[in-house]
């Protein structure tokens, strides 16, 4: 009975050690619409702000501050932080209302 227990103790002091080192949490892929920002942000239209990751693709989507832009990326979210690392990018025009 001993032996069962440290090895459930073990094994829930592993688990919590990963959970700590891997702590973000990885979203699917997705679209978001929204607004370069010039601090390297994303403001989408939901109300949320993304950290841009500063890869290739980041980077030249950067080039667009101001601008209105749907976003395909990989989401994290890093302890309430969210990033997206940037796969493609396309810059739209709101419609007149």
């Amino acid at each position: 009975m001993r032996k069962i227990m440290k090895c459930f103790i073990g094994i829930i002091c592993i688990l919590s050690v990963i959970g700590t080192v891997y702590g973000s949490v990885a979203l699917a892929e997705e679209w978001i619409r929204g607004v370069v920002s010039g601090n390297g942000k994303l403001m989408a239209n939901d109300g949320k702000t993304y950290t841009i990751v500063k890869n290739d693709m980041g980077q030249k989507l950067l080039c667009n501050t101001e601008r209105n832009v749907d976003v395909k990326g990989a989401v994290v979210d890093e302890e309430g932080t969210l990033t997206i690392d940037v796969e493609q990018y396309k810059l739209f025009t709101p419609m007149a209302r």
